[in-house]
């Protein structure tokens, strides 16, 4: 058996473990180059981080190359990205060009000795007009939730878009309505990382320790990169809420921020300013994935108080690791949580306090959904299923003519 897949076989079974090596099999030597804005921060980087080397191990030749850009392309990349999640900001000609040239200097990456060309959210997106290999299938990556986006940013990234062959999404309403074919591929976590691995008691205690967070109160986390579309200042107004109510718990924000998202750092500093003299609530940049492993499985309950949201794996490690979470009703999001069965959807802050006080209450619900979320993510989003997926779209673009129709 694959021993990149062997790990996996007592989580998932032995069927589809055979299933993936079929289909690997069947698509034979290829290469595959993916190319996206970073390589750290983000759940594109995780995913490729632990995808690829599975890939390698099935006997496929991947590479990943990230693109170079300045500071000025990256909050210029932040505004579309703000925009497409249905944010008023103006987007310029001066921007769309700079945009555009940014791009095309980084041209060079692209290799014209492989099969499939993956290239991942808006920022590298124009590369495919400087596709040099007609005969690779190329593939563009969409990981964010575009449905209240602006029509005319729209209209702009879909002359790109429409080049692809394929179009990968998370969910059906967020794709663009190109030209090119769309598909739909849920993200997926993987369970042997630092993040998600199980931790025995006394280590999760000992990462407590390094943040001064004492284990004998209850715990309510949010686990997220600063930004504005992942609320933490709602966060602490919602604890804020459940505190004065005279509940003992303490509330832990733990995030980063990444290359490509500027306004990271200016979030950070406000969510400082707004807990700044309240002991009661620890603000952890950037710990190690292991912390945020042991902060998770610590929690009596975990938030995911989003605006906005591509998928939110962030939701799905904490339900993993068996915890109801109270996430806010968007994107992917509501995907993963059935409103109480496995957590609580959110739309307001009052709501979140009020479901956070609820669990914190009645610790017999909580380990009942803890206990369903686990299932929800054994079932749909570990990395077997997600490779799976990949394998069988890069079979459908091997395998079909001229005219779309697939012969095997």
């Amino acid at each position: 058996m694959n021993n990149g897949l062997r790990q996996y076989l007592p989580l998932v079974g032995k069927g589809e473990i055979n299933e993936i090596i079929s289909l690997a099999n069947n698509l034979g030597p290829a290469k595959i180059h993916h190319i996206n804005s970073t390589r750290t921060g983000g759940g594109v980087a995780e995913i490729l981080n632990c995808t690829i080397p599975i890939f390698k191990s099935l006997g496929f030749d991947v590479t990943w190359d990230v693109m170079q850009a300045n500071k000025e392309f990256f909050e210029i990349t932040k505004k579309f990205h703000n925009v497409l999640h249905g944010e008023n900001i103006p987007i310029t000609t001066k921007m769309t060009d700079k945009y555009i040239r940014t791009v095309e200097v980084n041209s060079n990456i692209i290799r014209d000795d492989v099969d499939y060309v993956v290239v991942h959210d808006p920022q590298p997106l124009p590369l495919i007009m400087h596709r040099k290999n007609s005969n690779a299938n190329w593939i563009w990556r969409c990981h964010i939730d575009a449905t209240k986006g602006d029509k005319r940013l729209i209209g702009f990234l879909r002359q790109f878009v429409d080049r692809y062959d394929f179009a990968v999404y998370h969910l059906p309403n967020y794709t663009f309505g190109s030209f090119s074919e769309e598909y739909i591929i849920y993200p997926a976590i993987d369970p042997f990382n630092d993040k998600n691995r199980e931790l025995k008691p006394n280590e999760i205690k000992d990462e407590l320790q390094k943040y001064n967070i004492d284990p004998s109160i209850p715990i309510v986390t949010q686990v997220s990169r600063y930004d504005r579309l992942k609320d933490p200042l709602g966060v602490i107004k919602a604890f804020e809420i459940v505190h004065d109510m005279g509940t003992p718990a303490q509330l832990v924000l733990a995030g980063g921020t990444a290359v490509d998202d500027p306004e990271g750092e200016i979030i950070y500093q406000k969510v400082l300013k707004k807990a700044k003299d309240k002991s009661y609530i620890h603000i952890l940049q950037s710990p190690p994935d292991i912390t945020i492993n042991a902060l998770q499985r610590a929690a009596t309950v975990v938030v995911q108080k989003s605006i906005r949201e591509g998928f939110g794996l962030v939701v799905t490690e904490a339900m993993w690791k068996g915890k109801p979470v109270v996430g806010g009703n968007v994107g992917g999001i509501r995907r993963q949580i059935i409103h109480g069965e496995n957590g609580f959807l959110v739309d307001t802050v009052e709501g979140t306090a009020y479901r956070i006080q609820q669990l914190l209450s009645n610790p017999l619900l909580a380990k009942e959904m803890g206990n369903e979320a686990k299932q929800t993510v054994l079932t749909n989003y570990l990395i077997p299923n997600l490779i799976r997926n990949w394998l069988l779209l890069f079979l459908s673009l091997k395998f079909r003519d001229k005219k779309g129709v697939i012969h095997l």
